[in-house]
This record gives C-alpha cells, structure tokens and sequence, in this order.
C-alpha cells in the first residue's frame, strides 16, 4: 500500500495525545453478577456473568449499550480525531493483490487492482513490469480465494452474502455468471476451491454452522452445473468434529486431486484421487499421507512425486516420496535446516524447490534446493518474514513476499534461472526507512530463552517519556511477525518502542517450542510474557511506569493471565477479539471447540478441563488488585471467540474499581466478525499511548 506521510504533522498531533491535565472519574454502574456454582470433570469453580453467554440476551445488551456511552465519550475528543485524521489521511495508491492467482505461463499473471474503492481484474507482466487489459470488475470487491483457471478464461472466488460465503463462477473478460453455490459456508474454518481441469471445480462445502462433520468437498461441472459430493466425513471414519476437508492440486499437469482432513493442530492426513475417479458418480480415495507421516499441511506433486514438509526427531525437514495406492513409499530427505534454525514454508515450480528457513522464527531466507547444495537466493537481506504467494508445480515461477518492520510488504518473482525481479510493491514512507529491529533474549522462568524483538528509530534515545508496548501471541505454532499498521509505525516513529516477545506456543524456535505452549504447559506462554517485562524493567530498556501491552484472538489467554499474575506492571493493556474465557467456550450456541481443542483442552476430559481452568484469564481475575486502563474490542459476528469472553472481563474490572480515574472499555463492532477493522488498531493505539 502507498501511504504519502506528513511528517511534520505528527509531532503536532501527537502532543495533543499526552495524558489529559485532568483525569476523569469513572463511577462505574454495577451489573447483576448471576454466578453459578458449576462442577465439571471433578472441578468445580464459580462462573460470573452466566447471562452474558446468552447472545443478544437483556443482560448482554444492557450491558453493552451502557458500554457504548462510555467509549462514546473517551473516543470523541479532539486528541483522537486528530490522531485518527492523521492516520486515514495517508493516501493509498494502487493496491496490487497477487492473492492465489492463476499465472498463465512464466511471463503472465493475473492480478487485481484496487483503487478509489473499486475493483480491476488486469493480466500483469512479470518481466515488464506493466499492467494490462485492466478490466472493472466491482464483483470481486471484498473477494477471497480468487482463482484463474488454467486457460485464463474463467475465475472462481468466495464472497460474503447474507447466507454466508458463497463461491461464485465468472467468464473472462466477458464477466458472465457462470455459477454460484446454493447456500453459504462458514468461513472462519476454511474457504478453499481448486480447478481441476478447464471445465471442473472442486470445493470445500461447509454448512454455516460449527459442525465440522457437515463439511464436504463437492465438485462441479460448468457444462452442465452438475453438483457431485466427491468426499465427506463418512469416507474417513476418523473423522470428528475436529476436522474440516479441504481440496487441493499443485498445477494444471497433475493427475491427482488432493484432499486434506484439516485439524487445528499442523500435521494433516490426506487422500488423493486421478481424474478418471473424478468424472465417476463415486470416486475411490486413496490415502497419501497417514499421520504417522507426519506431514505439516500441504504437500505438491510434481511427476508422480509428493513433495511436503514433515517432522523427524521434532525437527521439520524437507521430503519427497513416490505416490501409490498404498499410500507413500520410497522417501527422500531433501533439505534439514541448521541447529538453531527452522524450516517455514516450502514451494514446488516446474523445475526447482524452495524452502524458507527461520532463525528464531525472524530472521528469514529463502533457499533453492540443489543436488550441489542449497543456493541461497539473493534478496535484500535480512529480513524479518518471507512467505509463499504463489507457486505451480508446471510453471517455471515463484512469486513471494517478505515482511520487514517499517518496510511493508515487497513482491518478488524468481524464475528457474535463478533471476528474481522486485515486483509491483507497495511503497512505503520514506520516513519509515528510519525504523530499525533488534532480537534479544530474555531468561524465562525455567532458564527458557524467549526471542524477543524491539523495533524503534534508528536514533532512538532511551528518555524519561519513552512509551513502550509490549505484543505476544504464543498459540497454534504461529510466529508473531511485523504488524505492519500505521498507527503502529507513528507510535514508533514518535519515539517510542514496539516490543514482541516470541512466547511459546508460537513456532518461533521450532515444534517443541510450540508443544510447550499448549495444554498443560499452557503456563509458559504467560510466563515467558513475564519474564521478558522483567528483563525488560531489570535492563532498563524501559520506563517502568509507561508500559503497555498488546493482544489479540489466542493472545488473550497469554497476555491476559500475565494481567491477572502481574498488572502492577502495565500501565494500559488493548485487546482485539481475545479469547479471555475459553473454559467457557462450549456454553454458548453455535460455539464448538473445534478451533481450540488441539492448543487448549478438551472440556470432555478431565485433563482438557484441568488445562482449560489453569488459562482462563476471566476465571482467575484477581479483585484484588488493582488493574491498569483497559480497553477490549470484539466483533458482533465473531464466530470463534464470543463477545462474552471480554465483556465478562470488562465487568469484572468496573466491578472491582467502581471509582476510579482508570478508563475500563468495551467496545463492540457492529456486523464485524473475528477480524476486526483497522478502526480498532487505530484506537487500541491511542488508548495505549493516551494511558501511558
């Protein structure tokens, strides 16, 4: 994204962000606390605001309103429209989404355009750099999952209607509806659908509910609109409501269609079928990967081969292996990372295999594995991030993308000759080129070192006034990397610190690093959030009284229970979309664990309840203590954490201070689902650099 900043605005702007003079009182107006006594699994605990589980129940709605007029009046000041005016205001140009887009050959991609809210389709030359045959295409507008078939005459995508996501069928360039599913599906799980031939589409079929069970993959005929269920939870009998399925193939050569039963954990079984299956009314599944393969997510075939990432001595490494009916036979270990790094993505072209390898889950590269070695491939190091964009096992391109801190996003292609060409990128501020990074460590509570980023100017100064905000995720295997949004990059800018601590349960330094985040050893994750503020304070690498901390989604539990352990160490904690209650998660209508069970518990068994208990942030609230300024935001739609979750916290903080000057905000987004708009870092922001 293009963003054109004023510089000298934001000294400005940001003065009038200081603490206010005069610090208002809130009296806090008290809510009926319905607790109930509830014994599960042989553990017994008291659950506070039971109504608040009640979607649109009067309790909730009360409550809620009663919390519009108090973000209402924090919000409408001048400091924050100030500082939201100054954030909108940096312009976007042309924004060039690659998405998954289909390229034709080594030269031609699909692309789209977005500019002054309307939508283009366009052909993008990868050698040229130049943009053409651009088309309106208002359609696509809010679309995901775009995909060109294989001759560039016809393109697939799921939009948001209001039964839910529907995949939708256009012609090129004549924009002819060409099909488009009769109900929804629930894309908080997955949306996913493959040509497989000019003609067919393969699909993820999922009912717009949280029954896994109900999920299929289904194809269709364009000719003549025909409608077959290819594969569904009765042909894998292990199935359960943990797992979703989803369709895959590598490249328009490949005889196989791939489909994956989709967990929330990294390691995936999965089956494949040939095309002449495909047309018959009941095609026969062969499995390709077992879980005792241990395969992480996706593999591609590439003549005859599978080619796909799995764990040997909890170390990921890189293998292929032959395709038969039994399954895969005649394995070959192709690349195993160094020591102290991590394999990340892998990517299959006609002729080559990539692999991107992490140390400590941020510094990134990217590798082409050769029989004479491996070549490193040359891009602007170092760099925080490299992700796969696209890659095709019968197209001699890859097209990637690296994430940097103050950088944005950069697109690159490489081609078989090893050449790489910087792609339409998105231009960022010249002034963000004064942003740098550095990795230390922090010693955890069991002499764990936690990696732990600090992003600040390149001149920055330790002052008395220095801020410092403080981020970690630490759930399903994900890395923390650069959040690349405006308001954070000002608030750095500004002379201030962004700090990420890369907790466990995160993948940052490899699989244990994420098993030891999970379940009963869910602790660590808060522990190593501690233990970085620590070795922060200790170091003075902050000002102790001006500390913030930043979390979102899974990152609740983490940064909510070091809240709860410690709050006398932040100044003002934000959350988005937190999960603070997932003891409770199952007690709500239309809510399953299906999301949550592989990190969290089982609320079916004694030790899931047991791991669920000793992380939920709600239940162990201590009011006792006295708890910083806290805003949390959730989305009205939210599918996979309930509005419940943060309200309940929120409750509890107003309960426990009924009179105070700390601001205890919720705030909850209209017709928005669990990702929240960019509104809500916007004021996640100002609130932390308002509080602190």
């Amino acid at each position: 994204m293009v963003r054109y900043f004023l510089f000298p605005l934001i000294s400005l702007i940001l003065l009038s962000c200081q603490k206010e003079t005069k610090r208002q009182v809130y009296n806090y107006r008290l809510f009926t606390d319905d607790s109930i006594n509830v014994s599960s699994k042989g553990l017994k605990y008291v659950n506070h605001y039971t109504g608040f589980e009640t979607f649109e129940s009067t309790q909730l709605n009360e409550f809620t309103k009663y919390q519009d007029s108090l973000v209402k009046n924090y919000f409408d000041k001048p400091s924050y429209k100030a500082f939201e005016e100054n954030i909108n205001n940096l312009t976007k140009s042309n924004f060039v989404s690659y998405g998954k887009h289909r390229p034709l050959n080594d030269s031609i991609a699909f692309v789209t355009i977005s500019k002054d809210s309307t939508t283009f389709l366009a052909k993008y030359n990868y050698k040229t750099n130049d943009v053409i045959n651009k088309i309106e295409f208002p359609e696509l507008e809010g679309a995901s999952e775009i995909n060109i078939n294989y001759a560039g005459k016809a393109l697939s995508f799921y939009n948001e209607t209001d039964e839910g996501h529907k995949l939708f069928v256009y012609s090129y360039p004549k924009k002819e509806l060409l099909f488009s599913t009769n109900e929804g599906v629930n894309p908080y799980f997955y949306l996913s659908s493959t040509w497989f031939g000019e003609n067919s589409i393969a699909y993820i079929a999922f009912p717009y509910q949280d029954n896994a069970t109900d999920s299929y993959i289904a194809s269709v005929n364009l000719e003549n609109k025909q409608i077959s269920k290819i594969f569904s939870h009765k042909d894998y009998p292990n199935a359960n409501n943990e797992n979703w399925l989803i369709p895959i193939t590598s490249s328009s050569s490949s005889p196989i269609l791939q489909a994956y039963v989709a967990n929330a954990g990294d390691i995936y079984e999965s089956f494949y079928i040939n095309r002449e299956e495909f047309t018959k009314p009941n095609p026969k599944w062969n499995r390709l990967a077992a879980i005792h393969d241990s395969t992480t997510y996706f593999g591609d075939e590439r003549n005859g081969k599978f080619i796909y990432r799995t764990y040997i001595n909890n170390k990921l490494v890189v293998q292929q292996a032959d395709i038969t009916e039994n399954g895969l036979t005649n394995k070959e270990t192709l690349f195993v990372p160094e020591t102290d790094s991590n394999i990340g993505e892998i990517a299959v072209t006609k002729e080559d295999i990539y692999v991107v390898v992490n140390e400590d889950g941020i510094d990134s590269k990217l590798y082409k594995i050769t029989n004479n070695g491996n070549e490193l491939v040359d891009i602007d190091y170092p760099t925080v991030n490299i992700e796969v964009y696209n890659s095709f096992a019968d197209i001699d391109n890859l097209v990637f993308y690296t994430t940097d801190w103050g950088k944005g996003t950069a697109f690159y292609n490489v081609n078989g000759k090893g050449v790489h060409t910087n792609l339409l990128t998105d231009p960022y501020p010249k002034e963000y080129d004064n942003i740098t990074y550095e990795v230390i460590s922090a010693k955890s509570h069991d002499n764990k070192e936690v990696p732990v980023t600090i992003v600040n100017r390149k001149d920055f100064k330790l002052n008395p006034d220095l801020k410092t905000i403080v981020y970690a995720y630490g759930a399903y295997g994900i890395n923390a990397t650069p959040l690349n949004k405006d308001a954070i990059q000002k608030f750095i800018l500004d002379g201030n610190q962004f700090i990420i601590a890369h907790v466990r349960g995160g993948a940052e330094k490899g699989q244990q690093w994420y098993f030891d985040g999970i379940l009963d050893k869910k602790e660590n994750s808060w522990k190593d959030v501690l233990s970085t503020v620590k070795h922060l304070r200790d170091s003075n690498l902050v000002n102790k009284e001006r500390v913030g901390l930043l979390f979102g989604s899974a990152g609740g539990i983490s940064c909510g229970m070091a809240l709860n352990e410690k709050p006398e160490w932040f100044s003002a904690a934000a959350g988005l979309s937190a999960g603070m209650n997932p003891l409770r998660l199952t007690n709500h209508e239309n809510y399953s664990q299906s999301d949550q069970i592989y990190d969290f518990g089982d609320v079916e068994t004694e030790e899931g309840v047991s791991a669920l208990y000793k992380m939920d942030p709600v239940i162990h609230f201590n009011s006792l203590k006295e708890y910083p300024p806290t805003l949390l935001m959730v989305g009205e739609k939210d599918d996979l954490v309930p509005n419940s979750a943060s309200a309940k916290y929120i409750a509890h903080l107003q309960t426990s201070n009924s009179k105070t000057t700390n601001p205890y905000l919720y705030l909850k987004y209209k017709d928005e689902g669990h990702y929240l708009p960019n509104d809500a870092f916007i004021k996640a922001i100002f609130f932390l650099e308002s509080e602190l």
